[in-house]
């Protein structure tokens, strides 16, 4: 009885720490937060920007993604940079995102990178492609001629009942994430309440 107990305990721990884990892209400088890789794809390439080794100040690189929901609720997805170290925190300042739908209009401008930018809503379904844009500030920094190992770019999801919905997930995870967790926490509870009710039962 222990030893179910015990086994069934660590099965939905990890399932929880799962919830929260942030998938690294193969060439190192793109994250997806929770289950935000379920709806991003980087078509040819697993780095965003890291590829780009020549960001010269006053110059904008651009990378197409595709946006997909298979499931039935409304998600929206969001786009944010972090730096890699303290020192390399003052290229955030230099930065800025922006998104181009498929008709070549701007959708969404960041305002500050280091926050979460919504680069869409999708309902339940949908597919978008959609052009991600790196615009460097013209400021005379050589810093940026490469982001390389110097800046993370991290997508992140939530899903939404309301359009008015106005929340934004903050940077240690997202909505769909917290959902999953409280669930788990939920089944735990039950399976310990269950097993030591019929241990009880069986004395």
């Amino acid at each position: 009885m222990k030893k179910t107990l015990i086994v069934c305990i660590t099965a939905v721990a990890i399932g929880i720490l799962l919830t929260y884990t942030t998938v690294r892209a193969a060439s190192g400088d793109t994250f997806f937060e929770g289950y935000a890789k379920n709806f991003v794809d980087i078509p040819h390439s697993y780095s965003l920007f890291g590829d780009f080794k020549n960001l010269y100040p006053g110059v904008s690189v651009a990378k197409n993604v595709e946006v997909h929901n298979a499931d039935s609720q409304n998600v929206r997805i969001y786009l944010r940079a972090r730096a890699t170290k303290s020192e390399y925190i003052h290229l955030l300042q230099n930065i800025s995102f922006s998104v181009i739908d498929g008709k070549g209009n701007v959708i969404a401008v960041s305002e500050n990178p280091a926050q979460n930018m919504l680069v869409c809503e999708l309902s339940g379904g949908e597919s978008r492609e959609l052009k991600i844009r790196l615009n460097v500030g013209r400021q005379n920094d050589i810093d940026m001629i490469s982001t390389s190992g110097k800046l993370d770019f991290i997508f992140s999801a939530e899903e939404f009942v309301n359009p008015n919905q106005k929340s934004v997930p903050n940077t240690d995870g997202n909505g769909i994430s917290l959902i999953y967790s409280i669930a788990g926490i939920m089944m735990l509870s039950s399976v310990i309440i269950i097993l030591f009710s019929r241990e009880k039962l069986f004395r």
